[in-house]
């Protein structure tokens, strides 16, 4: 009785015989039929795991009906031997293969749950799955998957501040309608939509990479830098801001740190939508530091301003004047 290994039909079965162990395998398989119907199953529990009939295949297929004509011909009573290692052999492949064409196919068809969050006429907090904290202003929304996998991607419509958990493994991406921040750990705001002439990624703390959806263009911001694109040019400007005072709205406090009377006049604008003009006799390079809550009346909030800060005001309508105080 010839033996063969298991590797010798390991290698047969996958089509990488030599011609010596080939012969050794003819040998075998005259030996007995059982042979033949036994190599056989090995065969057809890795192809059907694979789905693939290869030319190899179809050959040592030929090669089992020249046993089977054999079969017939001498009238071979049928004994089946079982090799019990090498079925199991036969039967682990079809089960790794079986398990690999299935994830695959799993991983091809599987659906992430997203979800998404909007604000109303207030801004609200939002925690993601890793974390990370987003505050959406005023009919602003964000969609995120349930669960983030290697890259933590969000989109975003409309303006946030982030604060972002550190994963350098894993960068925290926000789309946006014209622009995309990359991060690492950080804090910022970014306010982005198609209808807004200004579109911006302002950084309170960290370092992000922002992008311009319609080109390739990219900058790096540090802390107290803003990014502006502008859609009517396509620029994509970089300028050093107060940061902090453009994510007031998040938390109701206006921070100041070295801020002049036209950095707080623009976040005046911003925070309650009106025109504010300052007056030519206001000292336009003196600086201040300090903070100062933000009221639902912009009229509350000039008045807290105005026993800190060297200035007066007055308002008609939706415009209001900042004059140097007397």
């Amino acid at each position: 009785m010839t033996n063969i290994s298991e590797d010798i039909i390991a290698r047969y079965v996958s089509g990488r015989c030599s011609d010596v162990e080939l012969e050794a395998v003819r040998q075998w398989l005259a030996e007995s039929p059982d042979h033949g119907r036994e190599l056989f199953g090995c065969e057809q529990a890795v192809m059907l795991a694979c789905g693939v009939r290869s030319g190899a295949e179809l050959r040592r297929k030929a090669a089992y009906d020249r046993v089977t004509a054999r079969i017939m011909s001498e009238e071979i009573a049928v004994r089946r031997i079982r090799r019990g290692r090498m079925m199991r052999w036969c039967a682990a492949a079809a089960v790794i293969v079986g398990m690999v064409v299935a994830g695959v196919s799993l991983m091809r068809h599987r659906v992430v749950p997203m979800v998404t969050v909007a604000a109303a006429d207030v801004p609200m907090e939002v925690l993601l799955p890793d974390s990370s904290r987003v505050w959406l202003n005023n009919n602003a929304s964000i969609e995120y998957p349930e669960q983030f996998a290697d890259n933590r991607s969000v989109r975003l419509r409309g303006e946030a501040y982030f604060e972002v958990t550190h994963d350098e493994d894993h960068p925290f991406t926000v789309d946006g309608d014209l622009m995309d921040v990359t991060v690492l750990g950080t804090r910022f705001t970014f306010r982005s939509c198609q209808d807004d002439q200004e579109s911006f990624v302002s950084l309170v703390e960290g370092r992000v990479k922002v992008g311009n959806t319609a080109n390739d263009d990219t900058v790096i911001l540090t802390p107290g830098q803003k990014a502006t694109f502008d859609p009517l040019s396509g620029n994509l400007d970089v300028t050093e801001v107060m940061a902090q005072l453009d994510a007031v709205w998040h938390d109701q406090n206006i921070p100041f740190s070295n801020a002049s009377i036209t950095q707080i006049a623009k976040v005046i604008e911003h925070l309650y939508d009106v025109k504010v003009h300052v007056a030519a006799n206001v000292n336009k390079s003196a600086t201040y530091s300090g903070a100062a809550m933000r009221y639902e009346s912009v009229d509350t909030t000039l008045s807290v301003l105005a026993n800190t800060l060297p200035i007066s005001y007055t308002i008609s309508g939706d415009e209001i004047y900042i004059s140097a105080k007397r």
